[in-house]
């Protein structure tokens, strides 16, 4: 599944429900499912950001300070 390839080069648990503390970002925490926002380009390139969402928020890779996987 392309999504499983995504999450594992940018290391991010896609389709898992997590919080997620932003930075540089109107929202400092998100909490909800994280979904990719825009199909990122092949041959995947993690030196590009990855855009994200969680919910209508949108983000990048770039911008998460950390996150936790929540029940």
């Amino acid at each position: 599944m392309l999504s499983d390839e995504v999450a594992a080069v940018w290391r991010v648990p896609l389709r898992t429900k997590v919080r997620v503390e932003l930075r540089e970002h109107d929202l400092g925490a998100l909490v909800g499912r994280m979904e990719v926002a825009r199909s990122p380009a092949f041959p995947f390139r993690v030196s590009e950001p990855l855009f994200l969402r969680i919910g209508n928020v949108e983000f990048t890779d770039r911008q998460i300070a950390s996150w936790v996987l929540v029940d």
